[in-house]
């Protein structure tokens, strides 16, 4: 019995030791006589930036220099978007670019109106977009903002947010003024066209106004009624995850480290 049983495990491992001989990842035999990984195949992908690059970004430009995408065999080219930072949703939806940066609720609008994209992975995991006031314009609350007007990046999304805040704040969302002024946020303020703005980041936009002397009070849009939400996503088109699913995973992973 004792030695049916040996030879019994004699055979499980060596059976063992033949499989794990030949899985995992290929092999190619290196000059002193052992073997190494075969490289990957490279495939070009390309990602859009949400804007210019900044700290938001920081896992992105990382994985790209310590050279994590191209150990998941993605040769990786960032962009920057060309005309305004909705971009990347219009051409990943439209199948021209494989990845983007954007913003979540962006996101959830544009699956509203049939744009293609679909968010695969959170970068950001909550609101950096803050209400900013300029000191001595008398708003020490959202509330206060009645009879002011706030300076707006186009978005319809932006416009909400005020008025969340306000009514969440006691005031009449009625009574608050908006003006248009595309990403021209921080000259907006500083040149007091408006006394206030919403769009801005607090860690960037915040800090960029300090750094020229102009001090700003910050109101979270989560301190006044507006559930939170992931700032940054990455978004690709449903054609890559329905046709290349792997592609998808291997970018997360690379990023992830």
């Amino acid at each position: 019995m004792r030695s049916k049983w040996t030879a019994g495990l004699l055979a499980l491992t060596l059976a063992l030791s033949l499989t794990a001989c030949t899985s995992g990842a290929p092999t190619t035999a290196t000059p002193g006589g052992g073997t190494a990984p075969t490289p990957k195949p490279l495939k070009k992908v390309s990602l859009v930036l949400d804007w210019y690059p900044n700290a938001d970004q920081i896992p992105l430009f990382v994985a790209q220099k310590e050279g994590y995408f191209k150990a998941e065999g993605i040769d990786l080219e960032i962009k920057m978007p060309a005309e305004n930072p909705t971009d990347g949703i219009k051409l990943v939806g439209g199948g021209k670019e494989t990845f983007a940066f954007y913003y979540q609720p962006d996101v959830l609008q544009a699956r509203g109106e049939g744009i293609p994209v679909v968010s695969v992975a959170a970068v950001v995991r909550q609101p950096l977009n803050v209400l900013m006031a300029s000191e001595g314009t008398g708003i020490n609350s959202p509330k206060d903002l009645e009879g002011k007007t706030v300076g707006y990046p186009t978005t319809a999304l932006s416009l909400d947010l005020v008025k969340t805040m306000v009514k969440t704040a006691g005031g009449d969302p009625a009574k608050v003024k908006f003006q248009d002024v595309g990403w021209d946020l921080i000259p907006a303020i500083t040149s007091k066209k408006v006394p206030a703005i919403i769009g801005g980041y607090v860690n960037h936009e915040k800090l960029l106004l300090e750094k020229e002397g102009q001090k700003v009070k910050a109101f979270k849009p989560t301190d006044f009624g507006v559930p939170s939400y992931y700032e940054l996503v990455l978004i690709t088109g449903e054609q890559t995850v329905t046709k290349d699913p792997e592609l998808v995973n291997a970018f997360v992973r690379a990023m992830g480290k």
